[in-house]
């Protein structure tokens, strides 16, 4: 590979390894490439009709923003169907921490209250944060934390809001592993 390093240049090293037929040095420069780039290697990958490795890409992709992903796909003439079915797959992640935010477990405080008042300032921060943010799981935990100390140390409103983080990584993890094929119409 004249020129080449698969360690500064993943991408063209990947590209050149698949021309060439280097089976021994594709799959450390496809996974590198992936890393520093997913949102180009998916596109890539889907042009030229690899599931396997489009999968691998898409799954690092959805912490992009949208438009990232669109502007990478709609260079190649069939995108609208794996730019839908990426999307579909955003938003049945979406739904999945949504499904965790619409109904948290029960636990009772004195007196029998599901929440105490500190409870509503932090549901309502969660949900306004989680409305624009990238449905993801690390994006989820971040907003939690840094919504629980609203909670005031309510012990059992933190009880709940651990259970919701539970909830979505258990959730999250079967849709995300989902492949994209099974997204597509």
């Amino acid at each position: 590979m004249v020129g080449l390093s698969v360690e500064d240049q993943p991408f063209d090293a990947f590209l050149y390894a698949q021309k060439h037929g280097y089976s021994s040095i594709l799959d450390k420069a496809g996974k590198l490439a992936i890393a520093r780039e997913p949102v180009k290697f998916f596109a890539y990958a889907h042009s030229i009709g690899d599931p396997t490795w489009r999968d691998l890409a898409e799954q690092e992709t959805h912490n992009l923003p949208t438009k990232e992903v669109w502007e990478a796909l709609k260079q190649y003439p069939d995108w609208p169907q794996i730019f839908g079915a990426w999307f579909c797959k955003r938003e049945a992640m979406r739904e999945v921490i949504f499904e965790a935010l619409k109904n948290p477990i029960p636990v009772l405080h004195k007196g029998g209250l599901m929440h105490c008042a500190d409870w509503y300032p932090f549901y309502a921060d969660v949900l306004t944060k989680m409305s624009t943010a990238v449905p993801t799981e690390s994006a989820f935990l971040q907003v939690i934390e840094g919504a629980i100390p609203r909670l005031n140390g309510c012990s059992h409103c933190i009880i709940v809001a651990n259970s919701m983080k539970t909830r979505v990584h258990l959730t999250l993890s079967t849709v995300s592993g989902r492949p994209l094929s099974s997204f597509l119409d």
